[in-house]
């Protein structure tokens, strides 16, 4: 099996101006997705990153997030995500646990940025999404600054490699980064095609945060089928319910609570969802009352619920 970013490389030979991301107003086609996570992957490698370093995000859903995802693996990096509602303290540990050369952050989060600076061990490079009034690099022009090589460097890339690095809570003591590999996906992701019944006209929303499994798996499941994927900035009810209007979404992922939130306000049940063809949920338990509301929410929806863990690459089992 080719890694993520070779099969990226692929889905922008073969459809170009096919949209593979919309987020917010922007949309981005693969040819040039694929362009942009070349010059990502080039200047990381410009700061020092290559095979088997780390590279970290605080940041809530973006576009960005997904060109340090195959950026960072184009060199033969992981991206560490960090989880953006943690204090700074436990930022710092996990930045500092996964020796990441390079850390890049969101607007709304370099007062995070600017109090953990001096305790970073192994972080050379500190970057702000959107730019800085501090003494931090814009994304932007560190991005643009740099020019990608010819031959993209991906073509040496093992699948074994570490793909992306999650942080996970999941026992006690402090958190531990789960390594997942680019055939950890290239095993999982064949078998939602299966079941998700995915197709060339298929609009995935990443609704959950790219820290998380789902989002993270969601994001790379849109570039392994060649089709849109809609990112949300979080996960508002209305704005998903809009947005899924908006974009004619077909399949999206939701935890219990938001359905439940969904069917409490007024402007969700104003929207169009009738492009909706299967919703996912799990990630925690769910009421039969939530269930039923769901399913008359969105009635022409079929509902599959889901369960995994981070450690196997997301969802495992499929009710």
């Amino acid at each position: 099996m080719p890694s993520l970013t070779q099969v990226l490389r692929d889905r922008a030979r073969r459809h170009p101006d096919r949209v593979a991301y919309i987020a917010g107003d922007t949309q981005i086609t693969y040819r040039d997705f694929d362009r942009r996570v070349a010059q990502v992957a080039a200047a990381l490698a410009a700061a020092g990153v290559g095979p088997g370093d780390r590279v970290a995000i605080l940041d809530k859903n973006s576009l960005e997030y997904a060109e340090l995802l195959f950026g960072a693996a184009r060199v033969g990096a992981a991206q560490v995500p960090v989880n953006y509602r943690l204090a700074p303290d436990e930022v710092a540990y996990i930045v500092n646990n996964a020796q990441a050369k390079v850390f890049v952050v969101g607007p709304e989060f370099v007062p995070v940025l600017d109090a953990i600076a001096g305790k970073l061990e192994h972080t050379a490079h500190r970057v702000v999404v959107g730019g800085s009034d501090h003494s931090h690099l814009d994304y932007a022009e560190w991005t643009s600054a740099h020019e990608p090589p010819a031959e993209p460097p991906d073509q040496n890339v093992d699948t074994a490699d570490v793909f992306v690095q999650l942080y996970s809570s999941g026992t006690t003591g402090l958190p531990k980064g789960v390594m997942l590999t680019h055939d950890n996906f290239n095993a999982v992701l064949p078998l939602s095609n299966e079941l998700w019944n995915i197709d060339d006209d298929t609009v995935l929303m990443v609704a959950m945060p790219m820290y998380h499994v789902a989002g993270c798996a969601l994001t790379v499941c849109a570039v392994y089928d060649g089709i849109t994927g809609v990112i949300m900035r979080e996960p508002d009810p209305v704005a998903i319910a809009r947005a899924i209007e908006r974009h004619r979404v077909t399949h999206v992922f939701l935890v219990p609570v938001l359905l439940q939130f969904m069917q409490l306000m007024p402007e969700v049940r104003e929207a169009d969802m009738s492009s909706l063809r299967l919703l996912l949920y799990g990630a925690s338990p769910i009421s039969e009352d939530v269930l039923r509301g769901a399913m008359e929410l969105l009635p022409n929806t079929g509902f599959m619920q889901v369960y995994g863990l981070t450690e196997t690459t997301g969802a495992i089992t499929y009710l």
